[in-house]
């Protein structure tokens, strides 16, 4: 949700995500779990740091993203403020109303990055409906469907820094286009996976895993008998 998020704000402030810039706070660099790996005060532009969200599910730029975006949200509400804590509010607000918004009842979200809390709740219907609609975002199939992506960062000092990431999905190459992997340990490892076949497009949604590789396996299987399923029925 956050990706999208970025995506609609950006679309209703007329937010160009190829010039728009953002500072990396030392509260992103140094949050927990898996990350990008971005350092304090490097700036990056925007649609350059959606793939150091997506392909290696960087905790540490959704943490950036939504103190950034959270800002101009803000500042939409009549609040001219440099309040990161606010901001992530004004965001985490925004991500609430996204999911009422595509019909996701059973979803709340408490922070950008889906760490675990109890307040961080979530269906793999729900996640499947956020998933279908964010495919409909052309930068979105761009970024998630990319196995590489690699720029450059201006640092603090005025210097440039150079930044490389690499997909977790392995189902790229078997000719999926999307969509994430994920893992935390109340979800347990998860994936989420888009994929064209036979004229139909397919999203499959896997929640609590038994193990991070088996993900891949699973989602095969369940795609093929998706298949198998949808080729009887026209029949």
């Amino acid at each position: 949700m956050t990706i999208y998020t970025v995506f609609s704000v950006s679309a209703r402030l007329n937010i160009d995500l190829a010039q728009d810039e953002v500072t990396v706070s030392k509260g992103a660099a140094t949050i927990g779990g898996t990350k990008a790996f971005i350092k304090e005060g490097d700036v990056f532009k925007v649609s350059d740091l959606l793939y150091g969200l997506m392909l290696p599910s960087g905790n540490d730029v959704g943490k950036c993203f939504c103190e950034h975006f959270g800002l101009y949200l803000a500042k939409e509400f009549g609040q001219e403020t440099t309040s990161l804590m606010l901001g992530r509010k004004h965001f985490v607000y925004e991500m609430n109303k996204n999911a009422k918004a595509l019909g996701m009842m059973h979803t709340r979200y408490d922070n950008p990055t889906g760490l675990s809390n109890i307040y961080n709740k979530s269906t793999a219907e729900d996640v499947g409906k956020l998933c279908a609609a964010a495919m409909k975002i052309p930068k979105f199939r761009e970024v998630v469907s990319s196995q590489n992506y690699s720029c450059t960062a201006k640092t603090a000092e005025g210097t440039e820094r150079q930044y490389s990431w690499k997909n977790t999905n392995k189902l790229l190459p078997k000719g999926y286009n999307g969509i994430k992997t994920g893992n935390t340990s109340t979800a347990g490892p998860c994936l989420a996976s888009s994929i064209e076949t036979n004229g139909q497009f397919l999203i499959i949604i896997l929640l609590k895993s038994k193990t991070w590789a088996i993900r891949w396996d699973e989602t095969e299987e369940l795609k093929n008998w998706i298949v198998k399923e949808l080729n009887a029925k026209a029949k």
